[in-house]
């Protein structure tokens, strides 16, 4: 009995440690170089929908710029940012295109109209990643052909032990076709079949939740494709969904995803 719950106990504090483990793995890519570069391999595009993201950005592009992958392109989706996310943008040396309304199935399909790559990343602006990240996805990618779309864990970077824990266990135990727009790998053949992303989604219908990416991953999987998560890679993210808006109204998407409130200007 006592072995018993001296292993419950370890499992508990592994499973408590892990989103900690996987966001600070993630965090490293903001202050250390790769070790090794490669560009062996499809190209990626990295597609970002911003709104007045001066904040969150540069994290997000110099985790990007630290990966070991190299084979990629960065697309920023904006929608009439007046701050510096255009320049932050521009500095990194990503593509910029216009979003004309709002719409985060619009700025993702818009994003993915001027990509060139083999493989549609979409991520979202307050997202790091560890320095593998891009490199261990594509290669699963390219190793498993009957798997069009793969989605990964999620963690936060930021928030105390429930909040960490529950967006992580949020991010693995849900149903294999809910992918998240913030960590999503598309075979670019594949998302065209589909039709992409359905510009009406985004939140919620009535009683019934609609958001966009999950909404995708059901399509795709509906089409035939097969649809895989990666439990052990994770995309770390901040908490300010779930500031602004709580986490019941962040969980059951009862809220207008894009552009979301940024900075108290919108």
């Amino acid at each position: 009995m006592l072995a018993r719950a001296l292993v419950l106990s370890l499992s508990t504090i592994a499973l408590i440690k892990k989103p900690y483990d996987l966001a600070e793995e993630a965090l490293k890519s903001l202050s250390t170089p790769p070790p090794y570069k490669t560009e062996d391999g499809p190209l990626v595009s990295v597609i970002i929908p911003t709104f007045m993201e001066e904040k969150w950005l540069p994290n997000c592009l110099t985790s990007l710029s630290n990966q070991t992958y190299r084979n990629f392109e960065v697309i920023i989706a904006d929608y009439s940012s007046w701050d510096k996310t255009r320049e932050i943008a521009s500095s990194f040396g990503a593509k910029i295109v216009d979003v004309p309304e709002r719409g985060i199935g619009l700025a993702r399909n818009i994003g993915a109209e001027i990509a060139q790559g083999d493989y549609f990343f979409f991520t979202d602006a307050d997202c790091v990643y560890k320095l593998s990240f891009l490199e261990e996805l594509v290669d699963y990618a390219e190793h498993h052909r009957e798997y069009g779309l793969i989605h990964t864990a999620c963690v936060l970077y930021e928030g105390n032990i429930v909040e960490r824990l529950a967006m992580y266990l949020a991010s693995i135990l849900r149903g294999i076709w809910m992918s998240t727009g913030r960590c999503t790998l598309v075979r670019r053949d594949v998302f065209w079949d589909v039709g992409g992303y359905d510009e009406t989604k985004g939140g919620r219908e009535g009683f019934t939740f609609q958001p966009e990416d999950v909404d995708l991953g059901y399509r795709v999987m509906q089409a035939g494709f097969g649809v895989e998560r990666l439990p052990w890679l994770a995309v770390a993210t901040s908490a300010r969904r779930i500031r602004q808006f709580g986490w019941k109204k962040y969980l059951l998407s009862e809220y207008d995803g894009f552009p979301a409130p940024r900075n108290g200007v919108f």
